[in-house]
């Protein structure tokens, strides 16, 4: 792979630009935390500031990144039961799958059993 000087200028560029975002927002912090506190020098509220802003997005990231739109729940919730309907009175419940793998091995074998595609019930 070859390096062109526009793309290398980008790319030391966006790396620039988020050192400059992820430093300002710990001075940010930091000059909070000491305003609040202190005791805590500007110094270390700084680096405070800088460790939580990557940990704070990452556990943001990973918190939106489940969070799925209702019908999509639906969804898989009908496809993910497994067994039949249960007498009536009975308390137990069926279980769902364990795993996406298994969802799309059950749906291979009704296309093996069937001449299509699955059809909806």
């Amino acid at each position: 792979m070859k390096l062109t000087l526009p793309g290398l200028f980008l790319g030391v560029l966006f790396w620039l630009v988020i050192v400059v975002l992820l430093l300002g927002g710990g001075l940010g912090i930091g000059y909070l935390l000491h305003r609040m506190l202190p005791a805590v020098e500007l110094g270390t509220g700084m680096l405070i500031g800088v460790i939580v802003i990557p940990v704070a997005f990452r556990a943001w990231m990973a918190l939106t990144s489940t969070l799925t739109s209702p019908l999509e729940v639906l969804e898989d919730e009908a496809e993910d039961w497994q067994g039949s309907v249960l007498p009536e009175g009975s308390s137990r419940r069926p279980t769902p799958a364990s795993s996406a793998s298994s969802r799309k091995r059950r749906r291979l074998r009704k296309m093996e059993r069937s001449d299509g595609p699955p059809r909806a019930t």
